[in-house]
């Protein structure tokens, strides 16, 4: 199995994060990320939300509530150089 280094660009949009976590829960490579990358992520995702019209401390719960389901889905993908 390869690791394959996601950045927030990859990661965001919806679909295509969704597509690509889903081929690593069936474990055709292992995702790593930065927790800055997750920190971009999270602010994206909820500037998103909020555009949308979500309430900004909804839309930043959502957001929150997103990267905690990632690190607990994939809990040694966090990669710290």
């Amino acid at each position: 199995m390869f690791t394959a280094l996601l950045d927030t660009c990859v990661l965001w949009p919806s679909p295509q994060r969704d597509f690509l976590l889903s081929l690593a829960a069936e474990g055709m490579y292992r995702p790593v990320w930065s927790p800055a990358i997750l920190a971009e992520l999270e602010y994206h995702e909820a500037d998103k939300l909020i555009r949308r019209g979500v309430q900004e401390d909804n839309a930043a719960s959502r957001a929150h509530f997103l990267i905690e389901q990632m690190r607990s889905a994939f809990d040694d993908a966090s990669w710290n150089r």
